[in-house]
């Protein structure tokens, strides 16, 4: 009597008739159609095609592999089998597609943590850190106030670039006092002594009042050019003051460091981080502009541009 749970199969190789009841045959319809929907999960090498055991028909097979999460941290690592939970760690079972996505964006910076049988992904940022308790970026206060601190300890080339502060004629502008790649005080110098005094031109800068940065944009430029509004008294105001600004700049640094340091707050910090620029220049403008040097040479300049109704101007305002 047949069997119809026997499959035959015959071997064309061997010319040989096989037969068995422990083969079932997998539709190779359905098989095709599997593979040509999960072809770029099977070609990452996410998964494959196996067969579902109570329906014995073909379905895709996510690869899965064992991670063991740190209660305390909620951080994660690939181990070879699935732990027993202990006081301080628990083992879950992922896709092998769901570790390396997580695995990805730990590698590029982003801060990956495993919770509720889930992987959480946040950005990295400056001022918060992860907080296990709500799962999630909360505003931590060391870490700022660490960051703040860097920005100030690193502010040297910011602060020359910006400028410092000085007032013409009632007006304030800026004066940049850069070393590289623009050495300034070799540009003022060779407008002193090299520059015929006819050709004397010196750009005067201003602080955007928005953004608080110089404004280097051309259009928006003032100069003071020729021998009436640049004398050779005001080119030497600016190289002493610019002397005064270079060697007092890595004090008044520190300075603005510890005051950083004292503060205890967000809104204190917050401020310093928004005008420590600003901060720094002021202070070194009240101990520099309080110098005899300075006093008396200011007060010659406002008098000179005041009686002359001399002010910086724009190349438009110049009719060029």
């Amino acid at each position: 009597m047949a069997d119809n749970n026997v499959v035959r199969i015959y071997d064309k190789e061997t010319e040989t008739l096989l037969s068995s009841d422990k083969i079932v045959v997998i539709d190779n319809v359905e098989y095709n159609r599997i593979a040509i929907d999960k072809a770029k999960e099977i070609a990452l090498g996410y998964g494959d095609i196996g067969v579902n055991k109570s329906t014995l028909r073909p379905e895709y097979v996510e690869f899965k592999l064992f991670i063991s999460v740190d209660k305390d941290t909620n951080d994660f690592q690939m181990v070879d089998s699935l732990l027993e939970e202990t006081p301080s760690l628990y083992g879950r079972e992922v896709t092998y597609k769901e570790y390396l996505d997580a695995d990805s964006k730990k590698r590029v910076g982003k801060i990956v943590k495993y919770k509720d049988n889930t992987f959480h992904i946040f950005d990295e940022e400056y001022d918060k850190s992860y907080d296990k308790a709500t799962n999630s970026m909360k505003f931590d206060l060391t870490k700022y106030k660490k960051y703040v601190l860097d920005k100030v300890r690193n502010s040297n080339d910011e602060i020359r670039n910006h400028g410092f502060y000085f007032t013409l004629a009632g007006e304030e502008y800026l004066q940049p006092f850069r070393e590289v790649p623009t050495n300034d005080m070799t540009t003022l110098k060779n407008i002193r002594d090299e520059t015929p005094d006819a050709l004397r031109a010196l750009k005067i800068f201003r602080e955007d009042p928005s953004t608080k940065e110089r404004i280097t944009d051309p259009v928006r430029l003032r100069w003071l050019k020729g021998p009436e509004e640049c004398p050779r008294l005001f080119i030497e105001y600016m190289i002493k003051l610019l002397n005064g600004y270079h060697s007092y700049l890595p004090e008044a640094i520190l300075g603005v460091l510890a005051q950083t340091d004292s503060k205890m707050t967000e809104p204190e910090l917050r401020y310093i981080e928004k005008n420590y620029v600003s901060i720094t220049l002021r202070a070194l403008q009240n101990q520099i502009e309080r110098l005899p040097y300075a006093v008396e040479k200011k007060r010659e300049l406002d008098e000179y541009y005041t009686s002359k109704n001399i002010k910086p101007k724009t190349d438009a305002e110049r009719g060029q």
